[in-house]
């Protein structure tokens, strides 16, 4: 058995962990390689790597480690750089992180135009391992696959959807499509096909397909919603097309319950549906104290001073990666507020050890994948609805609109309090994020 990803999205990871904590490990398998995955994790890209013996070792590189042409400069902050000639700019960088430690994921080339031409791609060991070219329409026209010497391994051609891999002894194996040169590694890399667990209803759907009878067991496990109408690749896996071991497994209960309401005129699908939910990799239980955490890079906290005002018995933390603003360094003067600029890494890992609240309340982006991090410490989670990062954490009891900031101040105050409400507000959270017990995993595929 494998799983078969498209992309190594957070759902994705929530499975595979789902998986191993019940003590379920299976090879995890991700086609679109960013060069950060984990270690546990491999692509096609990393196999080819691999057979064309180059070891995955080393580094990051880091933002000021580019080559530029002379005179030109690098500016940059935590969320990224500018490559500077001039005073013009002439590329950008983005990095694989938000936590102020700037690896390199991409470089952005600019042509005269200000249009991004060439963009280069680093990894976790620190070599350029891709370079995808655009045209003036902005649209890549095709990406060289590189060892560290620089070596081609695979060229994708994105306008004919064509592509070429160099095998080890030089020569050149030709194939039509993504499809096709994924199936060949899955076979090549001597990997137990038989049952796939697979997330997409693209590629990774088109690769079951063409494995064909090889795929003895096919499993879509669905992780995104679902509202008023089946997906066309869903219903040609319901019409039976996959084989009669094909299996749906839905990984939310909202949009479960609306796949089992749309199947209900279909009584001929043979095709077993299932609902799933994720294991999640809690750290700790909430301790209930009265200490909430903010991890922003933007001086834009809805309602900021209204809670500080309102809950004078409760400590706010407000970290940043960055440099504060005098706007933000202002709430200094309350007596029940920190305040925590260019915060290390080392001080955040305290701060949300000993936080049991997080207000998801900051504009602009999430850093350091904080709601995801709250949610892992089972903090209470509280937000506004126009600025929730990622609102799967986040329970419909728990979002507000700013106008509504003092009924969350009464609601941190009940929560607080002697009783249940804390309890059931948590409650309320694992249910939105669809959580299961391990448990729950091991008796499935116990039983699949």
């Amino acid at each position: 058995m494998i799983n078969l990803f498209d992309f190594y999205t957070v759902e994705s990871k929530d499975l595979q962990f789902s998986q191993l904590v019940a003590g379920q490990k299976y090879p995890t398998v991700v086609l679109h390689d960013d060069g950060f995955l984990p270690d546990d994790v491999t692509s096609p890209l990393k196999y080819y790597l691999q057979l064309a013996g180059e070891e995955l070792v080393g580094k990051p590189r880091y933002f000021n480690q580019i080559d530029l042409p002379r005179y030109w400069a690098i500016e940059a902050n935590g969320s990224g750089g500018k490559l500077m000639d001039m005073g013009i700019q002439r590329g950008r960088i983005t990095f694989a992180t938000t936590d102020n430690s700037r690896p390199v994921k991409t470089v952005e080339w600019f042509d005269r135009n200000g249009r991004v031409r060439v963009v280069d791609h680093y990894n976790q060991w620190g070599f350029k391992h891709a370079v995808t070219d655009y045209d003036e329409a902005g649209h890549p026209t095709l990406t060289t696959y590189l060892t560290r010497a620089g070596q081609e391994i695979v060229v994708s051609n994105h306008l004919t959807g064509q592509l070429v891999y160099y095998q080890p002894n030089g020569q050149p194996r030709f194939f039509n499509n993504q499809t096709e040169i994924i199936a060949y590694y899955l076979q090549q890399a001597d990997l137990d096909i038989r049952q796939i667990n697979f997330n997409s209803l693209s590629t990774p759907l088109f690769v079951v397909q063409k494995l064909g009878a090889a795929v003895k067991y096919p499993r879509l496990f669905w992780q995104e919603p679902l509202q008023d109408a089946i997906p066309g690749n869903m219903q040609f896996i319901l019409n039976g097309n996959l084989g009669p071991n094909a299996e749906i497994v839905v990984q939310t209960k909202a949009a479960y319950d609306n796949l089992r309401r749309l199947v209900a005129d279909q009584p001929q699908q043979q095709v077993q549906l299932s609902y799933l939910g994720y294991a999640y990799p809690f750290q700790r239980l909430n301790k209930e104290r009265k200490e909430i955490l903010i991890l922003t890079n933007s001086d834009q906290l809805v309602e900021i001073e209204s809670l500080i005002k309102g809950l004078p018995d409760f400590h706010f933390a407000i970290a940043a990666v960055t440099e504060m603003s005098s706007k933000l360094m202002s709430l200094d003067h309350y007596a029940n507020v920190d305040l925590y600029p260019t915060v290390a890494t080392k001080t955040v890992r305290e701060l949300v050890a000993q936080a049991d609240v997080y207000l998801d309340i900051n504009r602009g982006n999430e850093i350091l994948d904080a709601v995801r991090g709250a949610f892992e410490n089972n903090m209470l989670i509280m937000g506004f609805e126009e600025t929730l990062h990622a609102p799967r954490y986040v329970a419909p009891v728990n979002r507000y609109q700013p106008a509504q900031v003092d009924q969350m101040v009464a609601d941190l105050q009940a929560a607080f309090a002697p009783g249940d409400q804390l309890e059931n507000r948590l409650q309320a959270q694992w249910q939105a994020a669809d959580r299961v017990v391990p448990d729950v995993y091991r008796d499935f595929f116990a039983k699949h």
